[in-house]
């Protein structure tokens, strides 16, 4: 009779401890499952963040080509404004001379 109840005690300390080992793997599994969603969420986030700021990056840089290219037609006028410039002083400075000389000339 004490054998039956010891082995009975231990039959249920048996049970007792399969149940709580299951609840334990069932908790543990559910933690799991939480936490992978919780992951799959920021990784999506991250994903959409990565995105935008390629988005934003690109549209920087478009805007930068743009800048450059626009800073690089200005050059290329003032360049040519530039020559232009360079041509009338030129043209001027040889019109004194010649004025100069004929000035002199008249002169004489």
């Amino acid at each position: 009779d004490s054998r039956v109840s010891t082995q009975k005690a231990d039959s249920d300390a048996h049970e007792r401890t399969v149940a709580q080992l299951h609840e334990a793997h069932t908790t543990a599994m559910e933690n799991i499952t939480r936490q992978h969603e919780i992951a799959q969420r920021e990784a999506a986030q991250l994903s959409q963040q990565k995105q935008d700021v390629e988005v934003v990056s690109s549209g920087l840089q478009r805007e930068l080509d743009e800048k450059i290219s626009a800073a690089e037609k200005t050059e290329v006028a003032h360049q040519k404004a530039l020559e232009a410039l360079q041509a009338e002083c030129n043209a001027a400075t040889e019109s004194v001379r010649t004025a100069q000389s004929e000035a002199v000339a008249a002169r004489q």
